[in-house]
């Protein structure tokens, strides 16, 4: 969206090595690079060498000081290299989305630096710390340094009341700047589409909660249920391979842009995540107007309000009637659809949550 709009805008990313680098991305997006941070298969890779004093640096160190000489390596060079990077990118305006353990490090720099952070939360489960304080969360970041994270920050992007609510109360000193997620919403269909079976999109990880789709299925052997998830937990996705019953299909990934079309042919949305933020595959339901039958997450409370679908609230048994239910299409279901598309295009819709958007980002760089 900045891009669009001719503010020039970067991306720090880990660095995926000289052959893997890009000049520029399609969108204008300048693409910078943290060496801090390499990719490997399963994820990012933090090159603690580069930033920390191996074992022979410190035997080093240990000898220089016996003999009366400075150290070489010390926490402030190890900071400095880490703080380099953000230095050299020059941004009057920082956005880190998500807390997690190396948004502290980016938090600590704006500090120093005198630059303004805006933090966005990419879902509920990034306020966890407030409610405990101690341990790691479900992704295994640290609930202490996002706890810090947050109190240094400039301000905070929220994408649901939920959230503005908790900080409104926990952090009341804090800016919070409510910006609903953007989705492109299309044409209302001229000819109702061709729908069958239900679709589940996610990553193969524990929030997510595969497992419990595969007991959907169990007890719905009749619906074929199309299931689009990315790697993420390996022992997670071979469990659920070794158990995939007849009625799913696996499908590894698809391109964003096909998610649409497939969306618009199912006849039912499935979610079975513990927790999110506003899931964008809901506005994606919506914008096609097909129903979401949530396990455990009511977005807002809109479902209670008659918008999306229906939530279970966790009840799996209710959980499968609530399926059988929107797979009916009955007159309540298609006129919820016919709301929720247009609370869609008034609420989310891409060139408003644009403005918006540049408007929050001229407010805070001046």
């Amino acid at each position: 969206m900045l891009a669009e709009a001719g503010i020039l805008t970067g991306m720090l990313m880990a660095d995926p090595g000289y052959f893997g680098r890009m000049s520029q991305t399609k969108s204008g997006i300048v693409p910078l690079y943290h060496p801090k941070y390499g990719l490997r298969t399963q994820g990012i890779q933090v090159r603690k060498p580069v930033f920390r004093s191996s074992l022979w640096a410190k035997l080093q160190d240990k000898l220089r000081n016996t003999i009366g000489l400075p150290i070489m390596n010390t926490p402030e060079k190890a900071k400095k290299a880490a703080f380099a990077p953000f230095y050299k990118a020059g941004a009057s305006l920082w956005v880190g989305l998500s807390l997690n353990d190396s948004m502290l490090e980016l938090a600590e720099f704006c500090q120093e630096a005198e630059s303004t952070f805006l933090l966005g939360l990419a879902g509920n489960v990034d306020l966890d710390f407030i409610f405990e304080p101690n341990g790691r969360d479900m992704y295994g970041a640290s609930r202490e340094k996002k706890r810090k994270t947050m109190e240094l920050a400039s301000a905070v992007l929220v994408q649901n009341r939920f959230q503005e609510q908790t900080l409104r109360y926990c952090f009341p000193a804090k800016p919070i700047y409510a910006l609903p997620n953007p989705i492109v919403v299309p044409n209302v269909f001229r000819e109702p589409p061709l729908r069958s079976g239900a679709l589940w999109i996610g990553k193969m990880d524990s929030n997510k909660n595969p497992k419990a789709l595969l007991r959907l299925a169990a007890k719905l052997p009749q619906l074929t249920i199309s299931m689009i998830a990315n790697p993420a937990e390996l022992e997670l996705e071979q469990e659920v391979l070794q158990n995939l019953p007849p009625n799913i299909q696996l499908i590894r990934s698809v391109p964003y842009k096909e998610t649409q079309a497939l969306m618009a042919k199912a006849q039912v949305h499935l979610s079975t995540s513990f927790q999110e933020g506003f899931p964008n595959t809901f506005l994606e339901a919506a914008v096609a107007k097909t129903p979401t039958v949530s396990l455990h997450v009511d977005p807002d409370g809109r479902m209670k309000e008659g918008l999306f679908g229906f939530c279970a609230n966790g009840d799996e048994d209710l959980y499968a009637e609530l399926v059988s239910l929107a797979l009916q299409r009955s007159q309540q279901v298609e006129s919820m659809m016919d709301a929720s598309w247009n609370h869609v295009q008034e609420n989310h819709a891409y060139e408003r949550i644009k403005q918006r958007w540049i408007e929050t980002v001229k407010t805070l760089t001046q």
